[in-house]
């Protein structure tokens, strides 16, 4: 499995996937221009690429899926299948698009009063109309391949088994093939592969971001062999 960073770092050897690091921890104020030159790495082989993402860049990874047939499985963690807007942490009040279209910005929640708090993401997701979910929502149904949502229930940073639901039901409306739901209890924001420590897992631990260590190892274990699943499907 070739595993790429967005910088096109392998990270794992054997398919062709993409990982969209979570961007959670930036201080980006310009929108990112959709485009599909990530996914033409020149170390990318075969006919479609996997896309793996954490956080926003589970949402990227999704939103890229739904754009390009070239495309394969995407796998979200903690991701969301609605856009978020960015707050903009330097005026108070404002956020702006996540992501341009030729030039155009996409639809997103609009972040209400950001601060530097998590509650800024579940604060606007509460306070969302109808009308802005819908706009804001990505046509997850268009991703060729299979898709994986993975979150836990206790998730301190923003409601991501919320937002994949809306992936969810809008695969399952429009009869995608291949699509898996995990929401696991006493799981936070983070979500590990099995077989590493769960460092920061356990409240009170540096890093905690929900959930405990005993729902973080079962989750780990839980969820791997369907990604693995998804993935295999790139070997054609």
């Amino acid at each position: 499995m070739t595993v790429l960073t967005r910088s096109g770092k392998n990270i794992c050897q054997s398919l062709s996937v993409l990982l969209y690091e979570s961007v959670s921890n930036r201080s980006r104020y310009e929108p990112d221009e959709l485009g599909k030159g990530e996914l033409d790495h020149n170390r990318v082989q075969g006919e479609s690429v996997g896309l793996v993402g954490h956080s926003l860049g589970g949402m990227t990874a999704l939103l890229a899926g739904s754009e390009f047939s070239s495309v394969g499985a995407v796998v979200s963690y903690s991701g969301s299948g609605v856009l978020y807007d960015w707050p903009d942490f330097q005026r108070e009040g404002e956020s702006k698009p996540s992501f341009t279209r030729d030039g155009e910005p996409l639809s997103g929640i609009t972040i209400r009063d950001p601060d530097r708090t998590a509650d800024v993401w579940h604060q606007s997701w509460q306070q969302a109309t109808e009308a802005e979910i819908e706009a804001a929502t990505i046509p997850v149904e268009q991703i060729e391949g299979p898709v994986v949502l993975v979150a836990g229930e206790d998730n301190e940073i923003w409601p991501a088994a919320d937002l994949h639901t809306v992936a969810r039901d809008r695969l399952a409306a429009h009869d995608h093939p291949e699509f898996e739901h995990l929401v696991y209890e006493d799981t936070g924001h983070t979500v590990l592969p099995p077989y590493l420590p769960m460092k920061g897992t356990a409240p009170g631990e540096e890093g905690w971001d929900g959930g405990t260590k005993a729902g973080a190892a079962y989750a780990a274990h839980d969820h791997w062999p369907r990604v693995i699943e998804a993935f295999e499907t790139l070997r054609g």
